[in-house]
């Protein structure tokens, strides 16, 4: 449950998802048109997922902040002092919150993925390895799957 000063927080804690990928709301940052739309697509695809999908990190953390949604996504390929910032934020929100930030990478190693959840995200994934199973993938990573 969630302290009394954190009750503006916008994240739906029901339990009532019976699948890892029934019905989600999910937040998708990204800068890069083409990968922001190729993951959009595999995960409306292959999921019931609705995937909120924009281009810069200041439009994600606003979003972040005013809408429902129960995962965020942010590219971490172009890791500027803008997306650092907006990240930044994100993981106080999400702590605030409970809604988790995973970050995305063309290439994920192991030592990457443990320390993304050194710094408070739910993990880091890799979207190229197989579009089919990215929702599988980020549903693994947040605890989604039975």
């Amino acid at each position: 449950m969630l302290p009394p000063s954190t009750a503006h927080c916008i994240y739906d804690h029901s339990p009532s998802q019976t699948s890892p990928l029934a019905k989600r709301r999910i937040l998708l940052i990204d800068p890069e048109r083409d990968a922001r739309e190729v993951m959009q697509t595999c995960l409306e695809l292959t999921t019931d997922w609705q995937v909120m999908a924009v281009d810069n990190y200041r439009d994600g953390l606003e979003i972040a902040e005013n809408q429902l949604v129960q995962a965020i996504l942010v590219s971490i390929e172009r890791l500027n002092w803008e997306a650092q910032l907006v990240l930044a934020a994100l993981q106080n929100r999400a702590a605030r919150c409970g809604v988790p930030t995973l970050a995305i990478a063309e290439r994920v190693h192991y030592s990457e993925s443990q320390a993304a959840r050194a710094i408070g995200l739910a993990g880091c994934i890799s979207p190229l390895s197989d579009g089919v199973s990215l929702g599988e993938q980020i549903a693994h990573c947040l605890g989604w799957l039975d």
